[in-house]
């Protein structure tokens, strides 16, 4: 078992906080906003296809299970690519905002889900 899975795993069982999300559609682009609060721990959705990630605020420190043993801190402003089926857990030193950029038309949100994201991966989940 991956540490990404490991903290998804602990994740499930503590009590859950919101995650202010905005969502944003441009001719041929969704891009998903988030808003994390210091101390959140949240672990994301497996996508299928590569993403880019924005980090417009804030510090958080990721890990990825393609490379299990590795934690990177993040700082804010930056952009980073994500690879197709990767799921990463995060850890937010500050407030951060987060945006993940997909290319598509839909802008139905299930059926963008459903476009998007492997199906049997959960939603994303937070904990303080």
């Amino acid at each position: 078992m991956s540490n990404v899975q490991t903290i998804e795993n602990t994740v499930k069982q503590l009590p859950q906080v919101e995650t202010p999300t905005e969502h944003f559609f441009t001719e041929g682009l969704y891009t998903r906003q988030v808003k994390l609060a210091k101390g959140t721990v949240a672990v994301g959705k497996r996508h299928k296809a590569k993403t880019l990630n924005i980090l417009i605020e804030g510090t958080m420190q990721v890990t990825m299970d393609d490379d299990p043993d590795k934690v990177v801190t993040l700082k804010a402003p930056m952009a980073f690519e994500s690879e197709a089926g990767v799921k990463k857990a995060v850890f937010c030193v500050t407030d951060c905002i987060l945006l993940n950029v997909h290319r598509s038309d839909e802008t139905d949100l299930e059926k963008l889900e459903a476009e998007i994201i492997e199906p049997a991966d959960i939603d994303m989940e937070a904990i303080l």
